[in-house]
């Protein structure tokens, strides 16, 4: 049941005293093995997303707040519907939440997010349920305008960023009040299960970024996750929904906020290895923090998921003091190797300067990871060979390459414009179909030809086949 507290009468929300109870919860992945790289992702990964919004409500005075990491539960993957309601009727007695949180970061993560709200909600029907993190943005039209969501088991959907959303839900709910002011989400409707969209939004501002994640829950023992900036500086990628087109700006957390931060969390969790998560970091901002990392002697490791190939980037100086500062690895949207496509992806990069600043990170001795898709628009069968190709004649200037499948997401520049690629659009139920005029590669020829390259040890696929 619901607890309710009395909460004073003014526009600022008090939660310090708010007897209610959050869990906050990170499910499996469908499919996924139990071992793994940071890159790829393993079991053991502590999840940012969560940890920041502890964190936040912490600062607020929240403290009945929890989170766990199921992830990593081999008895509730491995075991029938019958042993993952006995765990999670053990976890119900133990923690005995008001609302529980279910964060999906990845869309194969849907699955275990619907299974365990569906075992909860048979459990316990008064616990309120809200589903989040950033698969939402990618699978709003299936959580939301599935005409069958009489049988989906949550009682929100928060799409977008969650702090205040969360800090909000759990306020109003404490003090019984009306749930339609709260920004980004998403409410049942009871009768009918339509998810109806709250008009208020709300957008993470770079003060956000200060807060200090709060990794109860989670091991920290491979790394700790940090994050620098908010969204993406270039901002133009077709198939990206953080583009500046979509009107979310580029936001960075100053260099002495960033060294504080990392020094805290060095300090309490007795880690030295940090993960950045940012979309991307410019060459100038690089360069500032690792001056700052050498200067004030933090002797840390660090590895960086979002870079640019940025032509500012070709300075062997910069990358040699990258190294220096304790950057052992950097991840980069390479996407494709041929022109065409890349011109299309509206990326930063060519072919030619890729090539030149992965050989520069290489004499730097920085390792590589690549982000690579197949299957956008127009893409051809020569067009994958092209990169195909780069990818067996250069095993040298990169660790790994990590292959998505193109999906069309909801306000992206292909989304918005699919004519200048090629798609056809149709209403069908009042929802947006894109029909290609061109042959597409699929997945499974993909994986074949990827197999004829003899390129399986040095690829991850991220797509289903």
């Amino acid at each position: 049941m619901i607890k309710v507290c009395i909460v004073p009468h003014n526009n600022k929300m008090d939660l310090k005293n708010i007897q209610l109870k959050t869990l906050l919860v990170f499910p499996p992945l469908l499919g996924e093995k139990k071992d793994g790289d940071p890159l790829g992702g393993s079991r053991n990964t502590p999840q940012l997303g969560i940890a920041t919004l502890v964190g936040y409500l912490n600062e607020k005075g929240y403290t009945k707040i929890k989170s766990i990491n199921l992830r990593d539960s081999d008895s509730l993957i491995r075991g029938t519907t019958k042993i993952a309601t006995s765990i999670l009727k053990k976890l119900l007695i133990n923690e005995r939440p008001d609302i529980v949180g279910i964060s999906a970061v990845f869309d194969s993560q849907l699955f275990w997010a619907i299974k365990i709200a569906r075992i909860l909600k048979k459990l316990d029907r008064k616990i309120f349920l809200v589903l989040g993190g950033q698969t939402m943005s990618r699978s709003q039209n299936y959580l939301i305008s599935n005409p069958n969501n009489i049988r989906n088991p949550f009682d929100a959907i928060i799409i977008g960023d969650g702090e205040e959303p969360l800090e909000k839900l759990i306020y109003n709910l404490s003090a019984q009040k009306g749930l339609k002011n709260i920004p980004n989400l998403f409410l049942k409707d009871k009768s009918s299960g339509k998810f109806l969209k709250n008009e208020s939004i709300f957008i993470a501002s770079k003060k956000n970024l200060k807060t200090k994640p709060c990794f109860d829950g989670f091991t920290t023992s491979v790394f700790v996750p940090i994050r620098a900036s908010i969204n993406c500086y270039w901002g133009k990628c077709a198939f990206c929904p953080n583009s500046k087109s979509t009107n979310k700006k580029y936001k960075l957390l100053e260099i002495k906020d960033l060294i504080y931060l990392i020094k805290k969390l060095k300090k309490e969790l007795n880690q030295d290895f940090f993960y950045f998560y940012d979309d991307s970091l410019p060459p100038a901002y690089l360069k500032k923090l690792a001056r700052q990392l050498i200067k004030q002697k933090l002797n840390i490791r660090w590895i960086l998921r979002g870079l640019c190939f940025d032509k500012n980037l070709i300075d062997l100086n910069l990358l040699k003091l990258l190294k220096e500062s304790g950057c052992s690895l950097v991840a980069l949207g390479l996407e494709s190797f041929s022109d065409r496509i890349l011109k299309l992806m509206k990326k930063m990069h060519t072919t030619k300067l890729s090539l030149r600043i992965l050989r520069l990170l290489k004499e730097a001795k920085i390792e590589v990871s690549l982000h690579m898709m197949f299957g956008f628009p127009t893409e051809t069968e020569n067009d994958i060979k092209k990169t195909l190709t780069f990818l067996k004649e250069y095993p040298s200037l990169y660790k790994k390459a990590y292959i998505n499948y193109f999906t069309l997401l909801k306000d992206t520049y292909v989304y918005c414009h699919p004519q200048n690629f090629n798609l056809m659009v149709e209403e069908i139920n009042n929802q947006k179909k894109f029909i290609t005029k061109d042959k597409k590669t699929s997945p499974k020829k993909i994986q074949k030809m990827i197999k004829r390259f003899g390129l399986k040890n040095k690829i991850h696929l991220f797509f289903k086949v």
